[in-house]
């Protein structure tokens, strides 16, 4: 999919008004080997997902999405906002709209025979977009003023051999990019052999943490070789605030997370820290 001023996804670019909708045991991948097959592409737009790209609510009413047992594979994300391996941007930004119900389990997004699949985002390409994240799972989990606050849980999922980049943006992550109108749950979930790089937000799981409640809560996670770089794909300055292994800026928000192993090469790089921006003992645990 090449697409002008749309949203775009390996199924829906855009669910307008769904009250419930359930995926399963789905896989989007490559028809073939070439290189330039497979490929998710708006260099004007936001909301770009390997399932999903944006969902657009007017009923105010409360709604869900599930999602099990899917994969998406060696499919290669970019655009000019929100970019996630499965769905780019949940809700879309309207005052009052109730965000949808969230449930992504047993789906993996991941490198089977292309080189280096990408989820690419560039803030400033898309005169729609208000941030530009790039994710493995999902990207911008929010709205306006006035959202009510719901849950996006994610649990026995996974992302593998993928490069997420976002540049002049809010900020790239192995999993999920922003959570602001979410709750985020997750468990038993793995991301592994990725590179993320950017000059935003940046974390092994989460790259922003600014749920106005819940936070991010989880347990059973690991990072196994999660390189964390600038943008241009070096070593971040020592004293950048907002990079992670775990969480890239965590806003002084409610953080509680158990079982959580970061696994590191000799020869890689990766974040200084396990939590960047705000984190004190007040806002909880990473054990």
């Amino acid at each position: 999919a090449n697409v002008k001023n749309y949203y775009a996804g390996g199924l829906f670019g855009l669910l307008y008004n769904y009250a419930a909708l359930t995926l399963k045991n789905m896989d989007i991948m490559p028809c073939s080997n070439d290189e330039d097959v497979g490929k998710i592409i708006s260099y004007t737009y936001e909301a770009l997902g390997g399932l999903i790209g944006t969902k657009y609510d007017t009923l105010n009413k409360p709604s869900t999405i599930e999602i099990e047992y899917c994969n998406v594979i060696d499919i290669d994300i970019k655009g000019g906002g929100q970019c996630a391996g499965v769905i780019a941007k949940p809700s879309q930004d309207d005052t009052n709209k109730q965000p949808p119900i969230m449930t992504i389990s047993n789906t993996h997004v991941k490198r089977r025979d292309k080189q280096a699949p990408t989820i690419s985002s560039y803030y400033g390409k898309s005169s729609g977009s208000k941030w530009a994240d790039s994710a493995g799972i999902a990207g911008y989990c929010g709205g306006w003023t006035g959202s009510t606050i719901t849950t996006l849980t994610i649990d026995n999922c996974s992302v593998e051999g993928y490069t997420m980049q976002s540049t002049n943006s809010e900020g790239c992550s192995g999993l999920v990019g922003k959570i602001e109108t979410h709750n985020l749950v997750i468990k038993n979930s793995l991301v592994k052999d990725c590179i993320l790089k950017g000059d935003g937000n940046i974390g092994g799981f989460l790259a922003n943490n600014a749920s106005g409640t819940g936070g991010f809560k989880g347990y059973n996670l690991v990072s196994d070789n999660v390189q964390i770089m600038n943008a241009s794909g070096g070593q971040l300055a020592d004293n950048y605030a907002n990079a992670g292994d775990v969480v890239g800026n965590n806003n002084g928000k409610t953080l509680k997370l158990v079982g959580v192993s970061v696994q590191k090469q000799d020869n890689g790089i990766y974040a200084t820290k396990a939590v960047g921006g705000t984190f004190t003992a007040s806002n909880g645990y990473v054990i």
